[in-house]
């Protein structure tokens, strides 16, 4: 009668997701197997710990002392050809990395766990897999095939969509009647810019210490990628002033419009993204000063480009 049978337990290691959480026993019994390393591309895997505990056929409760041995990885791969291994259960192209490892043991039932191994440690990358109630019978090997799930390597994708922007050109600016007027005199100026991109524009009226009321923005029109924007303004002390007008393009951020040169600011290189024009205001004829009540202040102008 035959009391010791062979028990082959063959380890693949596959390449997609679980953790390793059994823990590396106090006491190792014995080793066996080559000790080779095979690199593997997507895991930390170097070998094999084989975790062995004899169970009572009915109950599945232990019966006896567990063993543990520590194997390497072969070097080949499966199935490799093998007929036994073909779509059993891996394709014939297939590649998996494995650990073998034979042992004979008394009649009766075990369970069987491998836990990949990345030198001494247990893989960060790759789980353990356990058998059951794996039966060795008397006077023959019991072959067990088991799977260990490792973790894939992190991957996305990156869209970038790299965009062209172009800054508002000044068109044109008017004056209505003229730049030349008196004290108490209403002058009412347009700004016209256009955007290529047929951005929404933003304008910025300065008067930069001019003595005038003003100014107020009474229109703001757009036509095509053209915008005008007017503003009216009532001198109360002679002088020669200079003005300013700028347009700055828009976008939406989160909801909120910022000018291009405050989003480029903020998420980029800063950049300008505007243009502008200084311009002569001449006061002059009535040596007195304009109160602000004796001006018709325009109403708030409700309207924009937004």
């Amino acid at each position: 009668m035959v009391n010791k049978l062979l028990l082959p337990l063959l380890a693949l290691v596959a390449v997609l997701a679980v953790a390793c959480t059994v823990e590396t026993p106090q006491t190792e019994l014995g080793l066996t197997g080559a000790a080779l390393s095979v690199e593997i591309a997507t895991s930390d895997v170097t070998g094999f710990r084989y975790d062995i505990m004899p169970v009572d056929c009915t109950t599945a409760a232990p019966a006896g002392k567990g063993m543990s041995f520590v194997v390497g990885l072969e070097d080949m791969y499966l199935p490799d050809g093998i007929p036994g291994f073909i779509n059993n259960p891996f394709a014939l192209g297939s590649k998996h990395a494995f650990g073998d490892f034979f042992v004979v043991l008394a009649e009766g039932c075990y369970d069987v766990t491998a836990t990949p191994m990345a030198g001494d440690l247990p893989s960060q990358e790759c789980a353990a897999a356990t058998k059951k109630g794996v039966k060795v019978n008397d006077g023959l090997t019991t072959e067990i095939m088991l799977v260990c799930q490792c973790e894939g390597k992190p991957v996305g994708a990156l869209d970038s969509i790299a965009v062209l922007n172009h800054p508002p050109i000044l068109v044109d600016l008017t004056y209505d009647a003229s730049k030349f007027l008196n004290v108490c005199e209403e002058v009412k100026v347009c700004a016209t810019f256009s955007d290529d991109d047929g951005d929404p524009l933003k304008f910025v009226w300065k008067k930069d210490g001019a003595k005038l009321h003003g100014p107020w923005v009474v229109s703001h029109t757009r036509e095509g990628n053209a915008v005008t924007e007017c503003v009216v303004m009532v001198p109360y002390c002679i002088g020669d002033w200079n003005l300013y007008v700028a347009a700055f393009d828009m976008v939406n951020d989160n909801d909120a419009w910022v000018t291009v040169e405050a989003y480029l600011a903020e998420y980029f290189e800063p950049a300008m993204s505007h243009d502008d024009l200084v311009f002569p205001l001449h006061v002059g004829f009535m040596p007195h000063e304009c109160p602000i009540d004796m001006v018709d202040v325009p109403p708030a102008f409700s309207g924009g480009d937004l």
